[in-house]
């Protein structure tokens, strides 16, 4: 009878053994380099869990799946785009990545495979791009309801047919409909963008309709039919929260109901507009979706490494108003650390810390390099705003010490605005970035974007070396110390 006993135990023990699964990702050739990982928080997705993490030097990186209810992990690959992965509990998957092929460049492996891949692919698309595209097409908003409905359904019935196959499970299709959803409604509320800034509010102006504004109010009303912005269960992925917080929110709350009343008042600073969004999302939503939001925007404030002064204050009172929140935990360290950089750039600038003499006379990318032409720099090229930089510090201890072993020095160009400068640096004296500094306006600012950008387009970081006043594009970034090193020494070498 004991024995019996004992094997019984065995038996039933071994599935709660066996649940530790693992998600494995793979992106051959990007060995050391970062990718981004929201996991989901209950089954939640969350903007401000976003985890910055580091591919080993096989390009692989392992993640234990401790997940006790069924989630989407949202993975964003530089360059690549975004995968999403419906993980269940106890599951083990496989995630490869092929930087060669755009069109398919993602694979995977492990429970409802192919539903994984039909789940990305039938929603690829920027959901911006899709409605704008419609509404150059067809401007009427009847025309791309139907349009959007219908494709809402094909999609659907995509998820309705692997469901019937067995390949996709009961859960998972109901998230994948939540998505479908959100996405869609995206989608529609993307053809109202243009309208907002095209129509006349004015009733003093010419071309002045209240009927016109009633319509295009109407319409956007008609949205939550589609994906319902106060429903907080719907909140599985980052297009219900693109829907609910940068069209919604942004577009719709804060862009044309102002409008429409007359009572829009212009912020001077990026601390005032965040605050005054803070409000708007407060005042218009309720319960549990009250507090998605409100953690949703002040994790955005964090996880971009804004720094602002409110932080503090913003994660007391949100902490107090629902001391029992899921999210409490994940915004406290950056809480913590917005109140450790007011400390710090209190402190000042050091004597390592040199700024670009005469910065408004020089023109040209060429004509900064040509200033130190007795010098050979590393220059990284950033912003206050760029959360990708900033992370890019991380390596600053190493990259200066790599810096002075090869007689080099860094040279940080900044491209933020005027309004920004202060922000520009306070940062400096935060991340504490030893070189030179210029903030780069006017005709330089123009000439960098020739320079390092693609198309009239820019995206940064972006890194070069300055050498006897020659411009040497695409330096490794400081993740890369090895390449870069190679890269310095043969840049010397050929002088």
């Amino acid at each position: 009878m004991q024995r019996i006993f004992l094997l019984m135990l065995a038996v039933y023990s071994l599935p709660a053994f066996a649940q530790q699964g693992d998600i494995r990702v793979s992106v051959p050739g990007k060995a050391g380099e970062q990718i981004i990982i929201v996991p989901p928080q209950q089954g939640t997705y969350f903007s401000g869990g976003a985890q910055h993490l580091m591919l080993d030097g096989r390009g692989e990186l392992v993640l234990p799946n401790r997940e006790k209810v069924p989630g989407i992990y949202h993975f964003v690959f530089d360059g690549i785009g975004l995968y999403k992965l419906y993980v269940k509990p106890g599951g083990s998957y496989s995630l490869t990545v092929s930087t060669a092929d755009r069109k398919a460049p993602f694979s995977v492996t492990g429970p409802d495979a192919e539903a994984q891949q039909q789940f990305n692919q039938s929603m690829r698309e920027f959901y911006q791009e899709t409605g704008m595209r419609w509404y150059k097409e067809d401007s009427v908003f009847a025309h791309n309801k139907q349009r959007t409905l219908a494709r809402r359904d094909s999609v659907l019935q995509l998820f309705r047919n692997l469901h019937a196959a067995g390949k996709m499970d009961k859960g998972f299709f109901a998230a994948a409909q939540k998505v479908n959803n959100a996405y869609h409604a995206s989608i529609l509320g993307a053809t109202l963008i243009m309208p907002i800034f095209k129509v006349v509010y004015k009733k003093d102006q010419p071309g002045y309709s209240e009927a016109v504004l009633q319509e295009m109010d109407a319409s956007w009303k008609e949205l939550p039919a589609i994906s319902d912005v106060h429903d907080r269960s719907q909140a599985v992925s980052m297009e219900f929260y693109d829907y609910v917080n940068n069209l919604w929110a942004t577009m719709y709350l804060r862009g044309l109901l102002p409008r429409l009343k007359d009572s829009v008042v212009p912020k001077n600073t990026r601390e005032e507009a965040e605050l005054y969004h803070k409000e708007i999302i407060a005042a218009h939503f309720k319960g549990p979706m009250r507090e998605y939001v409100l953690a949703s925007w002040l994790g955005d404030q964090i996880t971009g490494a804004k720094f602002y002064k409110f932080i503090p204050a913003e994660y007391a009172a949100f902490s107090k108003a629902y001391p029992k929140s899921m999210f409490n935990a994940i915004l406290a360290p950056g809480a913590k650390e917005a109140e450790a950089y007011q400390q710090k750039v209190a402190a000042g600038f050091s004597k390592e810390h040199r700024f670009v003499e005469n910065p408004d006379k020089l023109a040209s990318v060429q004509e900064l390099a040509a200033a130190y032409k007795e010098k050979t720099l590393y220059v990284d090229l950033w912003a206050t705003w760029c959360s990708p930089c900033k992370a890019a510090f991380a390596y600053n201890k190493p990259l200066h010490a790599l810096l002075e072993k090869n007689g080099a020095e860094a040279l940080y160009i900044s491209i933020d605005r005027d309004g920004d400068e202060q922000k520009w640096k306070e940062m400096i004296m935060y991340y504490d970035l030893k070189g030179y500094h210029i903030r780069a306006t006017g005709a330089l600012n123009k000439d960098i974007t020739r320079v390092f950008g693609k198309a009239g387009s820019l995206s940064i970081p972006r890194y070069a070396i300055f050498r006897n006043g020659e411009v040497v594009l695409g330096a490794k970034p400081p993740d890369q110390l090895r390449e870069l090193e190679a890269q310095l020494q043969g840049v010397t070498a050929a002088k």
